[in-house]
């Protein structure tokens, strides 16, 4: 009996093995073979889902501002869009759970021993993640700056209003100080003329104050010559040497030439300014901008005889002569265009506040000429 069973035994395993040699035979898979193709079809399916997932992924950033930084001094527009644009991106990576699915499929490929760095997808996903970040810290970063550069900007923009202010107001100050000037002789020979004949025909004695009754007739007689000449307006008023003279058109003089500035002429008479000083202050007031000087003169009417008709006025010409600034802007190193705008609104102001100062310093110079000449 044992023997029997023993045979049934040995015959039943010979043809298990024939059986399986049969199967391979003919291509039948194992259930090993089986599960791993089913794996492999699975891991394909995922490949293909996540690629997709990817395509799209690239397409929305193609789109944005995820890869073009800004160049530094951008608007803050421009860091705030690149910020929401990264932010997008992790976003989407998240709600895909692309980091999950390439783990899954390494960990499948890993199960049928089929994984290689080459299939592994993780690692552009974490680049693309990396570079988000990095986008917003930097993004942020600039904003810092670009906020702490306003409220800088805010702030100068603030002191230099309140500067101007006090500049404004030192300004005023000094003009304040500047007197009114006195108005100088502004009549015309004409109105002069007119005024000798009103004086004569209230006072036989004409101009008995300065002049002999001779030189009274010797002055109405040289009215009287040159009247035709005036009339005709063939004179003309020439230099010659330096000096300046009237002449009519057939040569004849009206008024001699001497070293004095012929304002105007008419019939017989000249309105005159005669230098007689010059005078120089050019380090007085010790501003490298200004120089003060004045021209000290005797003015007043003359005659053909070359004296003058009436006491003549001292006039004081000069003061400061101002030397501007080249109208040419200048940006140094550091520093922005706004803030030299507002170096050079300082700098013209604190001149025009030295200017001020400066004339009124050249008025109390002047009135001590006129005074030395009374």
């Amino acid at each position: 009996m044992r023997i029997i069973t023993t045979i049934v035994l040995i015959l039943i395993s010979i043809n298990l093995t024939l059986a399986q040699s049969t199967a391979k035979g003919y291509g039948f898979a194992t259930k090993k073979e089986l599960d791993r193709d089913k794996i492999i079809q699975e891991i394909l399916k995922k490949e293909k889902s996540l690629s997709k997932q990817k395509t799209e992924l690239h397409s929305i950033i193609a789109k944005s501002t995820f890869g073009f930084r800004p160049s530094k001094g951008s608007a803050k527009a421009k860091y705030e869009n690149l910020i929401v644009d990264s932010r997008n991106i992790l976003r989407k990576i998240d709600e895909g759970n692309f980091i999950p699915k390439c783990k899954e499929i390494n960990k499948m490929r890993k199960s049928i021993d089929s994984y290689s760095e080459s299939w592994n997808k993780c690692p552009g996903i974490n680049d693309l993640i990396k570079k988000a970040n990095e986008n917003i810290s930097w993004a942020k970063s600039q904003l810092e700056e670009k906020t702490e550069e306003e409220t800088k900007e805010k702030s100068s923009k603030y002191a230099h209003k309140q500067k101007m202010k006090s500049l404004d107001a030192e300004l005023q100050k000094e003009l304040s100080k500047t007197p009114k000037q006195k108005k100088r002789d502004t009549r015309s020979v004409k109105d002069f003329l007119s005024t000798v004949k009103k004086t004569k025909s209230n006072n036989n004695d004409f101009l008995a104050n300065n002049n002999t009754n001779k030189a009274n007739n010797d002055f109405l007689s040289g009215i009287a010559s040159t009247k035709k000449e005036k009339s005709k307006k063939d004179f003309e008023i020439k230099s010659k040497d330096g000096k300046q003279g009237v002449i009519s058109s057939n040569g004849k003089i009206l008024i001699p030439f001497k070293e004095w500035r012929i304002l105007e002429f008419y019939k017989g008479v000249a309105k005159v300014m005669l230098k007689i000083d010059n005078i120089p202050f050019k380090d007085d007031y010790g501003y490298n901008v200004y120089t003060i000087s004045f021209e000290v003169f005797k003015q007043g009417y003359v005659d053909f005889s070359g004296k003058f008709l009436e006491e003549p006025i001292i006039v004081v010409e000069g003061g400061c002569d101002f030397s501007p600034r080249s109208g040419l802007e200048v940006k140094y190193k550091g520093e922005t265009w706004d803030e030299a705008k507002r170096r050079y609104e300082k700098y013209d102001k604190n001149q025009s506040i030295e200017l001020a100062k400066c004339k009124n310093y050249a008025y109390t110079l002047e009135n001590r000429i006129k005074s030395r000449y009374k």
